[in-house]
């Protein structure tokens, strides 16, 4: 996998307590990916929208350290985000496609740290990276993760041998409904496919009849979805659902990984 690679070249970036981990759209994948690292590891840590940090969160609140994922090398909204925490004495790291020279220059003149990530499969090579830095967790979890993270090659034949019958269904799908882990896998479905926005998975049941929809879960979550699961079908909804038997750290790159082996769309 080439992603894979290109995030293993990409420098080690450190989150801590309060860190604010921003997106701008179509980069939701990675920032959920590391924002469910960050809360298992047990730190207070914030996620917002690149224009509701910039409006409404860095203006009125102490921050110490901020993390930006966009896809866009000319994002104006990303670009006004991160100088707006540079003028506030925020630590800023964007991760980028190589940025439009105009806005190289500027962000250089704000001392942002730029982790560049190659442009052939950004989407993939940032999620990744996200997962590779998930912070030190607490517990046993921690050597277990850890081995997964380092194992990720043999991932995206994992996904296809365990989720054989989703990725070769064929199914087309008006959108993905998600859990707090998967929310990664959806916004990457849903990106590559253009289907319509992912919902979460406790709103299937308030679909119309007919709808099909892919419903992506963990086995940790899957109690607290069973009566809205069990209800969107008797009420028509066609739901298929992928269920990740795995740690809710990974699975934020495993369902984006079925993502990428159901639309067959490298991003």
């Amino acid at each position: 996998m080439e992603a894979l690679g290109e995030a293993e070249e990409l420098p080690q970036i450190q989150v801590g307590e309060g860190t604010l981990i921003a997106y701008s759209r179509g980069a939701e994948a990675p920032a959920y990916t590391l924002y469910i690292a960050t809360l298992h590891a047990g730190l207070k840590t914030r996620i917002a929208s690149a224009v509701e940090a910039s409006v409404h969160l860095l203006p009125y609140k102490d921050q110490d350290r901020m993390v930006l994922f966009t896809l866009n090398p000319r994002d104006t909204r990303a670009l006004n985000t991160v100088i707006t925490a540079a003028l506030l004495n925020v630590k800023v790291t964007l991760v980028t496609p190589p940025l439009h020279e105009a806005y190289e220059e500027r962000v250089r003149m704000h001392d942002v740290e730029v982790v560049r990530v190659k442009p052939r499969q950004p989407l993939l090579t940032m999620t990744i990276a996200a997962l590779r830095w998930t912070p030190k967790l607490m517990g046993f979890r921690e050597g277990r993760v850890r081995g997964e993270i380092s194992s990720l090659k043999d991932a995206l034949r994992w996904i296809h041998e365990n989720y054989k019958d989703v990725v070769e269904s064929g199914a087309v799908y008006e959108t993905v409904a998600y859990t707090p882990s998967t929310r990664p896998g959806a916004y990457y479905y849903c990106r590559a496919t253009g289907c319509r926005e992912p919902i979460p998975l406790e709103a299937v049941a308030e679909l119309p009849r007919g709808a099909r929809i892919l419903g992506l879960l963990t086995t940790t979550e899957e109690h607290a979805y069973k009566d809205i699961l069990l209800l969107a079908r008797t009420q028509g909804v066609q739901l298929d659902t992928a269920t990740f038997n795995t740690d809710p750290v990974t699975a934020t790159l495993y369902s984006t990984l079925l993502a990428l082996a159901t639309t067959r769309k490298p991003l």
